[in-house]
């Protein structure tokens, strides 16, 4: 079982469980269930239900991925549960050697001296994002990014944000865990200044995510233009070489030339083979459909 159908087939569990059906893991890869009746109403099933979430299913199964209906199912038990969840992460901290030396390294004064008061552990909040895109095409891609920031300094949280959402989705590590009460947190942001974080920040990532897809869809469109250009070209070249033949009839073949030319010019393929923007492929990456936790 890969990391992603694991994770899918243990948030299926979990709702499932939370709605009081009857859950059971199966192998390879699956789930068996017997629902009550509001869960079968919500999920449209009948009382019995069987999930498979890889490649390999088990008999009778059917099958969940990020492209399927199931996770629409699956939200709609939940509600508005679920959007947002707030904790405080228990971090411990190993002692710190030295610090004066750590501060000759970062801290350079020109014309003044400084000296060390004293050490004490810093507190911030992150907030992070599970937030859900769509590219659609000949074919239809979905995914889920997290994305996290630092809300003291603005920074993303890049390298460590699966780390920290693993970690907040651990209820036995926050739940006794409290900010000290001499400690001043910076304030939640904005909705303006979130949304121009995200503005910001999610396209490249999705854009990293869809690379694969994008380039694909790219090929096909150079597929084409070159198609469309060879049948114009092939076009002319017919017409070119009916005129060289004697008793070739040159008005009609100067009327198909200037046919093609025309059809060609009105084309946009033809206009513009080096276009790089596949807009009729309709990529539309949709944002943020978000989770948020903040810590």
């Amino acid at each position: 079982m890969t990391a992603s159908s694991g994770r899918l087939r243990e948030f299926a569990v979990g709702v499932l469980a939370e709605a009081g059906a009857l859950v059971e893991r199966l192998e390879p890869e699956g789930l068996e269930a017997l629902l009550p009746a509001p869960v079968q109403q919500a999920l449209q099933t009948p009382d019995w239900l069987r999930l498979g979430f890889a490649t390999e299913l088990p008999p009778e199964a059917q099958r969940v991925s990020l492209e399927s209906d199931w996770l629409t199912r699956l939200g709609g038990l939940l509600g508005e549960r679920g959007r947002r969840a707030t904790c405080v992460l228990p971090m411990v901290l190993p002692p710190l050697p030295h610090p004066e030396r750590l501060l000759e390294h970062g801290l350079i004064l020109h014309n003044a001296v400084y000296r060390l008061a004293g050490v004490r552990p810093a507190w911030t909040r992150y907030r992070l994002l599970v937030c859900r895109y769509i590219a659609i095409s000949d074919e239809k891609r979905e995914g889920i990014i997290t994305f996290g920031m630092n809300l003291t300094s603005g920074s993303a949280l890049d390298p460590f944000v699966d780390v920290l959402l693993a970690a907040v989705t651990n209820d036995t590590s926050t739940q006794a865990a409290t900010v000290p009460s001499d400690v001043e947190l910076p304030l939640d942001w904005t909705v303006a200044r979130l949304h121009t974080c995200l503005t910001r920040a999610l396209p490249a990532r999705v854009g990293a995510h869809l690379h694969p897809f994008i380039s694909g869809m790219q090929r096909r469109l150079d597929r084409d233009l070159a198609q469309v250009f060879e049948y114009y070209s092939g076009l002319r070249q017919e017409s070119w070489q009916r005129l060289q033949r004697p008793g070739a009839d040159a008005a009609r073949e100067q009327l198909r030339l200037e046919a093609a030319d025309a059809s060609a010019a009105s084309d946009p393929a033809h206009q513009a083979p080096q276009r790089r923007t596949p807009d009729r492929y309709g990529l539309e990456p949709l944002g943020p459909q978000t989770r948020a936790a903040t810590l």
